[in-house]
């Protein structure tokens, strides 16, 4: 998910937009289809087990996504970490850094109170941008299980050819090429 983070976050912000836009009534009709029907009263059982897994998995992208940016801070900042998890603590201070402004601001009171108010809004939306993002990371990778949808993995770095059976002072001839049988060699192109 951390791959589809970092490739395309706008992609996965819209699939994560929709998604939660789309939950609630995909959900009801879900319930209700399997209530009408005699064999999807029994998997009503495992709505509430599929919800937690959605849960999970909605949790691990947001984690993909503090990992993203706690690694982008580290390559700004000039850190050398190289520890994922490092990175995702780093991820989730950014993330969580506006809120506890506002929230300390919120503690002075008085005058401060309005920009603790306005602080809290724009952590909430920080906060809110990055669960969205997750979300449609989680989508989008098909539970972290693809890269995406009609995408194929990265490809694997290309490897040296075998040394030719000839030796280096041999040339090969690749098959076909070779003098064919009634053509001369003078002839042969």
């Amino acid at each position: 998910m951390a791959y589809r983070v970092a490739k395309s976050p706008w992609k996965a912000a819209l699939v994560g937009l929709v998604a939660q836009i789309l939950f609630f009534p995909v959900l009801v009709l879900t319930v209700v289809l399997l209530a009408v029907s005699i064999i999807g009263i029994p998997l009503l059982l495992v709505v509430p087990f599929a919800l937690v897994a959605l849960a999970i998995g909605v949790l691990v992208g947001f984690t993909a996504v503090a990992r993203n940016l706690g690694a982008a801070a580290e390559t700004r900042f000039g850190w050398q970490h190289d520890n994922p998890y490092i990175a995702v603590i780093v991820g989730v201070g950014l993330i969580m850094l506006v809120s506890f402004f506002a929230s300390a601001l919120g503690v002075a009171g008085g005058p401060l109170g309005v920009f603790a108010l306005i602080l809290g809004i724009l952590g909430f939306v920080v906060q809110y941008a990055a669960w969205t993002v997750g979300f449609g990371a989680l989508l989008l990778t098909r539970f972290g299980t693809r890269y995406g949808w009609g995408e194929a993995a990265a490809p694997e770095a290309p490897t040296a050819p075998p040394p030719a059976p000839g030796g280096p002072d041999k040339p090969t001839i690749p098959p076909g090429d070779g003098p064919r049988e009634g053509v001369t060699p003078a002839t042969h192109v």
